[in-house]
C-alpha cells in the first residue's frame, strides 16, 4: 500500500466585491520525480545547425500541481498537472550572414 503525501489545511478571509467570504483547501506534497531528455546536435561552419531529441525518455508521469479544493462541497474535486508524454523531434537552424 502506498504511502499518502502529507496535507497541510488551510483556511483564509477574504473579500470580494465588498462581501467576506472564506477559502478553504488543502496543500498536498507530491511525489518527487526524475525526468530524462536526451539531446544530439551537429554544427556545420557554414552557419546551419541541426539537432535530434527526446523529451521524457523513460515516460515519467510527473505530478508537477496539486490545485487544491476551494470551498468544494466534495473531495472529487482533486486535480493533479502532469508533464508532457515522451516527445521527439528535429530542429534545423540557418544563420544568414
Amino acid at each position: 500500500m502506498a504511502a499518502k503525501s502529507p496535507r497541510t489545511r488551510f483556511s483564509a478571509p477574504v473579500s470580494t466585491s465588498g462581501r467576506p467570504t472564506a477559502i478553504n483547501g488543502e496543500y498536498i506534497e507530491l511525489p518527487s520525480y526524475v525526468l530524462v531528455n536526451l539531446r544530439a546536435s551537429l554544427t556545420s561552419t557554414h552557419g546551419w545547425s541541426a539537432a535530434v531529441f527526446v523529451n521524457n525518455v523513460t515516460n515519467e508521469h510527473a505530478q508537477l500541481e496539486s490545485l487544491f479544493r476551494l470551498n468544494e462541497t466534495t473531495t472529487a474535486f482533486n486535480r493533479i498537472s502532469t508533464n508532457q508524454p515522451p516527445t521527439a523531434g528535429v530542429d534545423l537552424t540557418y544563420h544568414f550572414n
